[in-house]
């Protein structure tokens, strides 16, 4: 997980360190709808409600996911209420 990479410094050569992976922060997850969402204490997979078919959190993951078991006017209405919580809930911080 870490990348080495060649280079001269002050006429020497030496390897310079570079770490594969990116470091994960609060702020990456901060407008997941997860965190505002009224039936969180119910969301489990397999149950009745459920982050396998969660239209708001398959928005937010991906904004252009083809979801074939909703209509288009409800997974748009998904997205735009996901996005509107999602910006509320930055802008009371």
């Amino acid at each position: 997980m870490i990348k080495r990479q060649r280079e001269l410094h002050d006429g020497r050569w030496t390897y310079r360190l570079f770490s594969l992976r990116k470091l994960v922060t609060v702020n990456s997850i901060i407008d997941c709808p997860c965190m505002i969402c009224d039936d969180i204490h119910r969301c489990v997979p397999g149950g009745i409600v459920s982050p396998l078919l969660c239209k708001k959190l398959t928005c937010w993951i991906d904004p252009n996911a083809d979801i074939g078991r909703i209509q288009p006017e409800e997974f748009t209405e998904a997205c735009e209420q996901a996005s509107t919580s999602a910006l509320s809930a930055k802008a009371e911080k």
